[in-house]
């Protein structure tokens, strides 16, 4: 069923043989229509193939024309380990009737004459990205959805492995993220939480359920299985096994993750009427045995001793990881007192306010950022800065719905204005003239595989942008201050400059709406980053290079996919449609 599901959207996705283009390609504006099967390249789309009309080659002395009839088909072959991580070789096995036309199409470098194969080697370094079918970003993000929910899909109980194990990337070594992570995993969840909460078509519903029970049950078993760090153990192998291996333990952000998917789903469930199943989840008893109660009981008692960072490297206490363990104790707050378990609640609302000052902490006015990390006790020594991109990803995962820091904070906006211009100026990538917005790093002292832009950074702060833009609107008035001017006066839109502290701009004022159109346009410079880098059918690695922009590092990764099917769905809705307009605030 899934994969009839996904059939038509991961066609769409994939697009013609010009998807494969860059300087090396078949030369479309010499040919003749003829039929051409594909089989597309990545593994994660093995189960589609479909037929594209495409020109065919034109006759050439002492050859036959390539005729209607003939195919041109369109194989995964095995990576070759000496190329560069962002390319693949694919063979082009050719008809008797392709002939000499073809190979004076294809550089002679790529030929050979083995068995009638050419290995063509397609150079995914964003230099094609033009993409002129889908010259449109907001087109291309409809798409991007559908690929992101093929491969997200993929990457969730994948055959041979545990049901309900979520595995990171299909990379397996260069890095191995063959990996059910918690952190990952439950972000992954959430999202299928929301698709499923939103889904309309039965049979798809019945999809996202089932991935959530497996989930569900699968995480269970991680909570009683034996680990070194009982349960802020970062990642299991993919059959469900503890992994023992040197690691940064605990990772704290994982169980309150865990838990705000889990809680989510439980309140659809309960919409639902299917409180026997909710039941399962959280059985409002002391000792508990279901999963999610596990997670906030672990959440409420430790959240004040020091853990990893969602990067892995440090140990200390950590904004990214405060703010999701506070929204996950004020949700389940929510669940508990749904459950008839207000005693519960009490202590998840009580413990939750103690860790709003401890998050305040976080900000520090010398500054002008919200720094990531405090009270450090182990990791790596060199992140000076402070800066790290897991702040802006706190903002869009981890805000709670009582306003504490939104997207519109002023302190929150000066942390994103330093950190734009930091990495606009840290990365050769973002000095090219037609660099159509900037390329974020984790944290400007990142040294992993190099220290890259990432795609989850990249498309966080296009997100916020849009977030941004979004809570003004339906807040219906912004306000300058000290903090945040330098970030107004970052965006362009006529009459900025006579942006001053202490100014109210309602929505009646008419720099209302130029201001909001420029954040948008600010979000979309990101994103058109993103879209301008990813490989030519969609898929996403971690990493981009920080000189040229080619898909480095894992491929595949689950998360990236997650933020465009959790974030970027808010993000379209910006993009495409009016703001609403409010009456003016008193």
């Amino acid at each position: 069923m899934r994969r009839e599901c996904l059939l038509a959207a991961l066609a769409l996705a994939l697009g013609p043989l010009s998807a494969f283009s860059g300087e090396e390609r078949l030369a479309p504006e010499s040919l003749n229509p003829a039929s051409v099967e594909f089989t597309p390249l990545s593994p994660a789309l093995q189960d589609v193939s479909f037929q594209e009309t495409l020109p065919s080659l034109p006759e050439e002395k002492g050859t036959v024309p390539f005729s209607p009839f003939s195919k041109l088909t369109i194989t995964p072959v095995s990576r070759v380990s000496a190329l560069p991580v962002a390319q693949e070789i694919v063979a082009l096995k050719t008809s008797p009737e392709l002939g000499n036309a073809a190979r004076s199409l294809i550089p002679k470098r790529l030929l050979s004459e083995k068995k009638g194969t050419v290995p063509f080697s397609v150079n995914f370094d964003g230099a094609h990205a033009d993409n002129s079918q889908d010259s449109d970003l907001d087109a291309w993000i409809s798409q991007e959805e559908r690929v992101a929910l093929s491969r997200m899909s993929k990457n969730i109980s994948p055959p041979g492995e545990a049901k309900g194990a979520v595995a990171a990337s299909p990379s397996r070594e260069n890095p191995d993220y063959w990996y059910h992570w918690v952190r990952d995993a439950g972000l992954t969840m959430n999202a299928v939480a929301t698709l499923y909460q939103n889904e309309t078509n039965h049979a798809k519903k019945r999809v996202y359920l089932k991935m959530m029970k497996d989930y569900a049950r699968f995480s269970r078993n991680n909570q009683t299985t034996p680990t070194l760090s009982g349960l802020g153990e970062p990642k299991f192998n993919m059959d469900g096994t503890a992994f023992n291996g040197a690691w940064g333990r605990p990772q704290d952000d994982g169980p309150a993750i865990r838990a705000i998917a889990l809680i989510r789903f439980a309140k659809a469930l309960i919409s639902e009427g299917n409180w026997k199943l909710a039941r399962q989840l959280y059985d409002a008893k002391l000792p508990t045995s279901s999963v999610i109660k596990t997670d906030l009981e672990y959440v409420s008692h430790f959240w004040k001793q020091t853990s990893y960072d969602l990067w892995e490297e440090v140990r200390g206490h950590h904004f990214y990881t405060q703010m999701l363990q506070r929204k996950a104790l004020l949700s389940g707050a929510e669940l508990a007192r749904m459950m008839n378990d207000p005693g519960a609640a009490d202590f998840y609302e009580q413990e939750a306010a103690l860790l709003k000052p401890e998050i305040e902490r976080h900000w520090d006015e010398e500054k002008g950022l919200i720094v990531q990390t405090l009270d450090q006790d182990a990791g790596l020594n060199y992140k000076k800065s402070g800066m790290d991109a897991g702040v802006i990803l706190a903002i869009l995962q981890g805000a709670f719905k009582d306003g504490f820091f939104q997207a519109t904070d002023d302190r929150v906006l000066s942390t994103v204005v330093q950190m734009a211009e930091t990495f606009k100026n840290l990365y050769p990538l973002n000095q090219k003239a037609d660099a159509p917005g900037i390329a974020i790093g984790r944290y400007p002292e990142d040294r992993y595989f190099g220290g890259n832009p990432w795609v989850i950074s990249t498309n966080t702060f296009g997100q916020f942008y849009l977030r941004a833009a979004q809570d003004y609107a339906a807040q219906g008035f912004i306000e300058i201050t000290a903090r945040n001017l330098a970030f107004f006066k970052g965006l362009n839109f006529p009459g900025k400059d006579n942006l001053r502290p202490g100014l109210k701009i309602d929505n009646l004022n008419p720099l209302f709406d130029p201001i909001l159109n420029a954040l948008r346009e600010e979000g979309r410079r990101y994103l058109e980053t993103v879209r301008r880098y990813a490989n030519p059918d969609g898929s996403l690695s971690e990493q981009m290079d920080r000189e040229t922009g080619m898909m480095i590092s894992a491929r595949d990764l689950t998360w990236n996919y997650v933020s465009f099917l959790r974030e970027a769905c808010e993000g379209r809705s910006c993009l495409l449609n009016p703001f609403p307009k409010k009456p003016k605030n008193p």
